[in-house]
């Protein structure tokens, strides 16, 4: 069962984010030397979201990482059963959007104002909006 990151408990939510630290500050941590570096730098603290890969029980889970700058990295998404499922809940959620299905039924939603949710309207076509991602050592990247 695909569960948000408010919905898991505490112990689990620190536990899952203090190994997607360590794998961040791998990446994230160093010293710019050159103007190339620091600008690679400076990609590197922007908000993206890291997809990560666990096993349960034998099962292998995926969870969705909020990457931001140094500070500790928020899980927002856990217990997907397929890499490409999490993979687009980080894309959407790059985009400012949520999609949330239920009995069949797929809706999309979008930030609204005052922090409320909204249904989003737009339907991209195939490549008309897209997203950088790339393969990394601690899982794939998004954002």
């Amino acid at each position: 069962m695909i569960k948000l990151g408010d919905e898991l408990t505490g112990s689990q939510r620190a536990t899952l984010s203090k190994e997607a630290f360590q794998a961040r500050s791998l990446f994230a941590s160093g010293r710019a030397r050159t103007r190339q570096e620091q600008s690679e730098q400076e990609k590197r603290k922007r908000k993206q979201f890291l997809v990560k890969g666990r096993v349960n029980h034998g099962v292998m889970l995926w969870d969705v990482y909020s990457l931001d700058g140094y500070t500790e990295p928020k899980i927002v998404g856990s217990s997907f059963a397929f890499q490409e499922e999490a993979i687009f809940f980080a894309r959407d959620r790059s985009l400012g959007r949520l999609s949330v299905g239920m009995s069949g039924v797929r809706g999309m939603f979008q930030a609204g104002s005052g922090g409320v949710l909204k249904p989003g309207r737009t339907v991209e076509m195939q490549n008309e909006k897209t997203v950088p991602m790339r393969q990394v050592v601690a899982g794939v990247l998004i954002g």
